[in-house]
């Protein structure tokens, strides 16, 4: 599929239709439910995995101040855009509204980066931050400079600053999914 938001033009319905981290492209998240609905078997299944900005710290964490400015940026450009970063938490009403039914909603909470003390956590942490830190300089180079109208330069050194406090074993976040 190219494109999720387009029409869907399959001959055959699906069992399982899967889709992970698209929140910061998607305007009409209720037209891919209703897609989604209309092209499953009776009977089908959707899982959806999305976080939602801005990302949070945990007690005992040294302030963000980087990454809550990357955050705020994101919420604004893609605004601008008509996309809605924070649209997950309303994931439940809206598949509710297509015509799912027992629809469950799980959330999860994901560190970033290696802080956590358990062995799972820390390991979801290391991939997490591995995922966020290779898509921030395409989020920055292109919504900071297209859409806020920043240089390549500001951009490239927001991207640096985040980065670094992801690199912080003081810095405690996570991303809320």
């Amino acid at each position: 599929m190219d494109d999720i938001e387009s029409d869907w033009t399959y001959n055959f319905p699906f069992d399982f239709i899967h889709a992970r981290f698209l929140s910061l492209g998607i305007k009409d998240w209720k037209r891919v439910f209703a897609q989604s609905f209309a092209n499953l078997h009776p009977g089908g299944w959707i899982e959806f995995q999305e976080f939602t900005f801005p990302t949070t710290t945990v007690e005992n964490s040294k302030p963000t101040d980087a990454m809550a400015q990357f955050c705020e940026d994101v919420i604004t450009a893609t605004r601008r855009i008509g996309v809605d970063p924070q649209q997950a938490e309303h994931f439940g009403p809206m598949l509710e509204e297509v015509g799912f039914e027992s629809v469950k909603c799980k959330r999860l909470y994901w560190p970033m980066g290696d802080w956590p003390g358990n062995a799972r956590d820390k390991q979801i942490g290391l991939w997490a931050r591995t995922n966020i830190m290779s898509g921030l300089d395409a989020v920055c180079l292109k919504l900071f400079t297209k859409i806020l109208g920043k240089s390549v330069e500001e951009a490239q050194l927001q991207a640096a600053l985040a980065r670094r406090e992801l690199m912080d074993p003081e810095v405690h976040q996570r991303v809320n999914l």
